[in-house]
């Protein structure tokens, strides 16, 4: 399982504050989707998704009259991103993502050498 960073723990926090549900779609397995929905403290989790069940996943919160942001970065997100309410591509990412986002959160860290 890779370590979560620290700021995710702030994020998930500042979302909940703002009586945001944050829910995890992962193709990790069972425990690890568990481990880290448990360690964040998420409202829930889906697991083992491949990339064809994100829209699904996204479709079934809608029919429950979820507004629905998610985020990603490539085509095999395209279908969950077409379909969700607000898109937020992470980075540069692809096209697709880029071409759907409703927000594009892109950080540069520059270094300043001295001459």
């Amino acid at each position: 399982m890779d370590e979560i960073r620290p700021k995710s723990y702030e994020a998930i926090k500042a979302f909940k504050k703002n009586n945001i549900k944050v829910l995890m779609a992962t193709g990790d397995n069972e425990k690890t989707a568990k481990s880290v929905s448990d360690k964040l403290g998420l409202d829930g989790y889906y697991s083992e998704v491949l990339p064809n069940q994100r829209v699904e996943i996204v479709k079934e919160l809608q029919s429950k009259k979820e507004f629905v942001a998610t985020n990603g970065h490539g085509v095999n997100d395209a279908t969950a991103l077409v379909q969700a309410n607000v898109v937020i591509a992470v980075g540069p990412g692809t096209d697709v993502s880029a071409e759907t986002a409703d927000i594009i959160w892109l950080i540069v860290t520059l270094r300043i050498l001295p001459i």
